[in-house]
């Protein structure tokens, strides 16, 4: 977490630094326009398929003990937005080079299981009832069309 202030505003955010995780094809170059100083920053990125990668992986491989809502949010937002722009052969790559690397592995159908399980799991349901509660944008977002989404990706990609 940072403490960034202007003038007299102060919030705190977060980045995430991650080192030794396989990025599938390549980290990207990217450059984001400051609006408050009009400056160009230039950033390294993940490819939108290992962040698809690596949060589907997460999702599967901690089953109820994950406790990041956002993690089901972004994979809903991202295959509502950003389907088009992906390739799904580097995807399957992308999935196949996270879980080599953080030693996991799961079945097409085991998925399917699990994430039924996942819809039907009070503790979940009710985490992500209080996600979509403190968070506007994801306040109608029904916890069943999440797991669709997440069952399309695994379609996709297992």
């Amino acid at each position: 977490m940072i403490l960034g202030q202007l003038e007299n505003v102060k919030c705190l955010f977060g980045i995430d630094i991650a080192t030794g995780d396989p990025i599938i094809p390549s980290e990207k170059n990217y450059k984001y326009h400051c609006l408050v100083t009009d400056e160009d920053l230039s950033l390294k990125v993940y490819s939108l398929e290992s962040v698809i990668a690596e949060k589907l992986e997460t999702i599967l491989a901690r089953n109820i003990s994950n406790s990041r809502s956002k993690d089901y949010y972004d994979l809903y937002v991202l295959r509502k937005t950003q389907l088009e722009c992906l390739d799904k052969n580097i995807l399957k790559e992308a999935f196949n080079k996270t879980c080599q690397y953080r030693n996991f592995s799961i079945a097409k159908n085991d998925a399917f299981i699990l994430l039924d399980e996942l819809s039907e799991n009070e503790q979940i349901n009710l985490r992500w009832n209080n996600y979509c509660n403190k968070v506007k944008y994801a306040k109608n977002i029904k916890f069943d069309e999440v797991i669709k989404s997440l069952k399309e990706w695994v379609e996709d990609i297992l």
